[in-house]
Protein backbone atom coordinates (compact mmCIF):
# COMPACT_ATOMS: atom_id res chain seq x y z
CA UNK A 1 0.00 0.00 0.00
CA UNK A 2 1.68 3.45 -1.10
CA UNK A 3 0.65 6.26 0.74
CA UNK A 4 1.22 9.98 0.45
CA UNK A 5 1.07 12.88 3.23
CA UNK A 6 0.83 16.47 2.40
CA UNK A 7 0.19 19.07 4.80
CA UNK A 8 -1.06 22.15 4.56
CA UNK A 9 -3.04 25.23 5.69
CA UNK A 10 -5.60 27.84 4.12
CA UNK A 11 -6.19 31.47 4.95
CA UNK A 12 -9.18 33.74 3.63
CA UNK A 13 -9.56 37.09 3.72
CA UNK A 14 -13.08 39.31 3.21
CA UNK A 15 -13.07 43.03 2.81
CA UNK A 16 -15.66 44.69 2.55
CA UNK A 17 -16.15 49.18 2.75
CA UNK A 18 -19.93 50.70 1.37
CA UNK A 19 -17.56 54.62 1.40
CA UNK A 20 -21.35 55.90 0.52
CA UNK A 21 -24.95 55.25 -0.43
CA UNK A 22 -23.40 54.74 -4.29
CA UNK A 23 -20.18 53.64 -4.17
CA UNK A 24 -18.30 50.66 -2.64
CA UNK A 25 -15.36 49.00 -2.29
CA UNK A 26 -14.55 44.85 -2.29
CA UNK A 27 -11.76 43.17 -1.93
CA UNK A 28 -11.39 39.01 -1.28
CA UNK A 29 -8.26 36.75 -1.13
CA UNK A 30 -7.44 33.03 -0.45
CA UNK A 31 -4.22 31.05 0.03
CA UNK A 32 -3.70 27.70 -0.08
CA UNK A 33 -0.13 26.99 1.38
CA UNK A 34 1.38 23.13 1.29
CA UNK A 35 4.23 21.39 1.18
CA UNK A 36 3.93 20.56 -2.76
CA UNK A 37 2.20 24.07 -4.33
CA UNK A 38 0.74 27.56 -3.25
CA UNK A 39 -2.40 28.22 -4.90
CA UNK A 40 -3.11 32.14 -4.10
CA UNK A 41 -6.66 34.08 -5.33
CA UNK A 42 -7.34 37.65 -4.74
CA UNK A 43 -10.55 39.43 -6.41
CA UNK A 44 -10.85 43.43 -6.51
CA UNK A 45 -14.26 45.32 -7.41
CA UNK A 46 -15.46 48.60 -7.30
CA UNK A 47 -19.10 49.41 -7.03
CA UNK A 48 -20.84 52.89 -7.98
CA UNK A 49 -24.27 53.77 -8.37
CA UNK A 50 -24.41 56.33 -11.22
CA UNK A 51 -27.94 57.56 -11.49
CA UNK A 52 -31.06 56.02 -9.80
CA UNK A 53 -31.39 53.31 -13.18
CA UNK A 54 -27.95 52.84 -14.07
CA UNK A 55 -24.74 51.27 -11.83
CA UNK A 56 -21.75 50.07 -12.70
CA UNK A 57 -19.03 47.54 -11.58
CA UNK A 58 -15.42 47.10 -12.09
CA UNK A 59 -13.40 43.95 -10.89
CA UNK A 60 -9.96 42.50 -11.27
CA UNK A 61 -9.27 38.89 -10.46
CA UNK A 62 -5.68 36.98 -10.68
CA UNK A 63 -5.00 33.25 -9.41
CA UNK A 64 -2.11 31.78 -9.07
CA UNK A 65 -0.52 28.64 -8.64
CA UNK A 66 2.75 26.80 -8.28
CA UNK A 67 1.82 23.23 -9.34
CA UNK A 68 0.64 23.46 -13.09
CA UNK A 69 1.30 21.55 -16.66
CA UNK A 70 4.84 22.27 -17.75
CA UNK A 71 3.18 24.08 -20.85
CA UNK A 72 0.11 26.18 -18.66
CA UNK A 73 0.94 29.68 -17.36
CA UNK A 74 1.51 29.57 -13.31
CA UNK A 75 -0.70 32.97 -13.34
CA UNK A 76 -3.83 34.25 -15.14
CA UNK A 77 -5.79 37.67 -14.92
CA UNK A 78 -9.90 38.46 -15.83
CA UNK A 79 -10.80 42.03 -15.59
CA UNK A 80 -14.31 42.85 -15.93
CA UNK A 81 -16.90 46.06 -16.63
CA UNK A 82 -20.27 45.56 -16.21
CA UNK A 83 -23.09 48.24 -16.35
CA UNK A 84 -26.58 47.46 -15.12
CA UNK A 85 -29.91 49.01 -15.92
CA UNK A 86 -32.85 48.88 -13.36
CA UNK A 87 -36.51 49.03 -14.83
Amino acid sequence: MIREEEYGGRVNTVFNWNVSDSFALNNTGSAFVTDRRTSLEKTGAVKTKITNRISGKVSFNLKHDTDVPLESVKTSTETKATLLYSF
